[in-house]
């Protein structure tokens, strides 16, 4: 105890001598002498040594600032999580065209995904759906991103699993001098144009079975390396590869007509796929030139020795062209592709044919509505459809038409106080060369924001496909964290 003590009065004794100069009026805590003998030291003291002292106190005065430097460059890294948690429903009727419920009958029994009444009404989602988000930033170096849905499905049918974990994007992204890397699991967009049908947003393949009010969730994505190089500050040029690409999926029924397995190319040439895209903008004008050279998206189909029928998947060339001009509140856009198959001359009833497809249209902005409305056309090179074999392997392939008409749009609009309500609608109609329209898309999306980070959304839907309809009722609560 004794030593504390005396420890805290040497404390207060040194303490007192720092502020003497200053407590002139406290004698109790200095005297006369020591300020006398402190005052004639500063008076002897010479302007060099002055100076010098000064000098030494800068010197430790950048000694400080250039270690408070060193920690300041020090690389800084940053890291967020975030997603939704969303509960869904999703209910569906289905009036299956008499010819296509008498296919399904003659493969009945073999299939799992046999239809059971040609009109169906049921539930194909009702469960809960949570997306993760994992995204970090090395400064401007480098940035990881990561998102995985996992999806739990009450109404799951032919014993699929309820439970499903579905990886979104998984990639890391390294950036240089106008140069930007990413690898990994990825998504691309391109093209201009918005709704159902956008002709050169062609890389990554499609989920048309997975339920979802967001027509881009339907995108799969594919396992490659990116490069992009910018050009300057509204050019760039990318390449893309893809050692194994992906193919789209559709709804389950459609595989009773699919008996055989899928085949593939053998080689790694043959599932790999390569894409490069060039932008660049002169005043109002923005033109995005695209090439891919891989593995259609779109199975072809081939027979075994029973005579069942398989998906076979073939290489593809495209050419597309994005073309899109400012006219202040108006955009005016044009794309088209052109579809090389591997069947040169049109004369393989396994291989889809050559094709063409073109797009005109545009944009407005109304008040708080943004239309978006088009009309294009779809062109088989050298159609056959003389045989019966024909016919069944163009209508299997996408290809039952030679020539197709169709417009399609999309509108969105917000209204109400902070656009608490947000109202969505995408349609498509398709006519033949006889002006019979084969083909109708209608989906409508409400949705309301019931607070920050917390909505309600409703979507109808209705499609028509060669006397086939289907009516679709979807509903989300979603939350966002």
């Amino acid at each position: 105890m004794k030593k504390i003590l005396l420890c805290f009065g040497l404390m207060l004794m040194l303490s007192s001598i720092g502020y003497s100069q200053d407590l002139d009026g406290l004698e109790s805590l200095s005297d006369d002498a020591t300020i006398e003998e402190s005052s004639d030291d500063l008076s002897s003291s010479s302007d060099e040594d002055a100076l010098s002292d000064l000098s030494d106190g800068d010197s430790d005065l950048d000694e400080d600032t250039n270690e408070m430097e060193d920690e300041d460059d020090s690389p800084t890294v940053t890291i967020s999580f975030n997603g939704y948690v969303k509960p869904l429903m999703y209910w569906k009727q289905s009036n299956y065209s008499d010819s296509s419920w008498s296919a399904f009958q003659a493969l009945n029994g073999s299939v799992d995904n046999v239809p059971k009444n040609q009109d169906e009404r049921k539930f194909t989602d009702v469960g809960i759906r949570t997306q993760l988000k994992f995204e970090g930033y090395l400064e401007d170096k480098a940035r990881l991103f990561t998102a995985i849905n996992v999806n739990y499905n009450e109404a799951a049918e032919n014993d699929a699993d309820k439970t499903e974990v579905r990886l979104v994007e998984a990639y890391i992204e390294l950036f240089g001098e106008g140069q930007t890397w990413k690898v990994g699991n990825q998504l691309a967009t391109w093209g201009f144009m918005e709704g159902v049908e956008v002709p050169t947003d062609r890389l990554n393949a499609r989920d048309y079975a997975f339920n979802t009010m967001e027509f881009e969730d339907s995108k799969q994505a594919s396992t490659g390396v990116l490069f992009k190089q910018s050009l300057d500050a509204f050019s760039f040029l990318e390449f893309i590869y893809i050692p194994v690409a992906r193919v789209d999926k559709n709804a389950a029924e459609s595989d009773v007509f699919y008996q055989s397995e899928d085949e593939y190319a053998d080689s790694y040439y043959g599932k790999s796929k390569y894409a490069a895209r060039l932008f660049f903008n002169l005043g109002n004008l923005d033109t995005a030139f695209s090439f891919i050279d891989g593995l259609d998206t779109v199975s072809d189909v081939y027979t075994d020795s029973s005579d069942d029928i398989g998906r076979s998947y073939h290489r593809v060339q495209s050419l597309g062209v994005d073309l899109q001009y400012n006219f202040g509140s108006f955009l005016a856009k044009i794309a088209a592709v052109s579809y090389q198959t591997e069947d040169q001359d049109g004369d393989d009833p396994y291989i889809k044919n050559s094709w063409n497809k073109i797009l005109a249209g545009i944009e407005f902005l109304t008040g708080s509505v943004t239309s978006n409305l088009y009309i294009g056309q779809t062109s088989i090179i050298d159609f056959q459809d003389d045989s019966v074999l024909d016919q069944q392997t163009n209508a299997l392939m996408g290809q039952a038409e030679e020539s197709v008409q169709f417009v399609s749009g999309h509108i969105s609009a917000n209204f109400l106080t902070g656009d608490a309500l947000g109202m969505t609608i995408m349609f498509a109609q398709y006519w033949d060369d006889e002006g019979d329209a084969f083909r109708k898309l209608l989906t409508g999306t409400a949705t309301y924001k019931l607070s920050d980070g917390l909505e309600i959304a409703l979507s109808p839907g209705y499609m028509y496909s060669y006397k086939t309809e289907i009516n679709t009722i979807k509903s989300e609560i979603t939350y966002n964290f």
